[in-house]
């Protein structure tokens, strides 16, 4: 009856160091449309309450050489899940008006903080064209959390 009990407690603690090793692990959402790649990015999925919150997005290009025929901006927005409300929006405009293969932009929120929660979050940006092609893209969202550790 005691091996059943050993038992039973290592494969608990074996669960509960996979449940943080999980927790502790960033997070990355990736969408691509042609040669253009969005994604969105925290450094882990469970926070602690009153820990900063450190998200960055990269807008990258693959093709060839292009101009952009208007400026056009990348959103990062996290929502709450438990009533849809958004919590935080950032807006970047400061994208360059050419882009040449491999170039990127990067932009990122530090050292934010929110209450105790689940949220989402996801990137995109405004509608852009290239020549007689429309864009719009939006990553898929990322859930992550924030909770009272005791």
């Amino acid at each position: 009856m005691k091996k059943v009990y050993v038992a039973f407690i290592c494969m608990m603690l074996f669960l509960i160091g996979c449940n943080n090793s999980v927790s502790n692990e960033p997070i990355i959402e990736k969408e691509q449309v042609y040669d253009f790649i969005l994604s969105i990015k925290t450094d882990k999925s469970v926070y602690e309450k009153g820990n900063t919150i450190n998200i960055s997005s990269n807008f990258q290009y693959a093709g060839e050489e292009i101009k952009f025929d208007d400026t056009f901006k990348i959103y990062m927005v996290i929502k709450s899940k438990e009533d849809g409300s958004i919590v935080k929006q950032v807006e970047f405009n400061d994208i360059q008006k050419t882009m040449e293969k491999g170039d990127e932009f990067s932009p990122s929120i530090k050292d934010l903080r929110l209450p105790k929660g689940d949220y989402q979050l996801f990137a995109g940006t405004s509608p852009f064209s290239v020549g007689p092609a429309n864009y719009l893209i939006n990553t898929d969202p990322i859930d992550f959390k924030v909770k009272e550790f005791n």
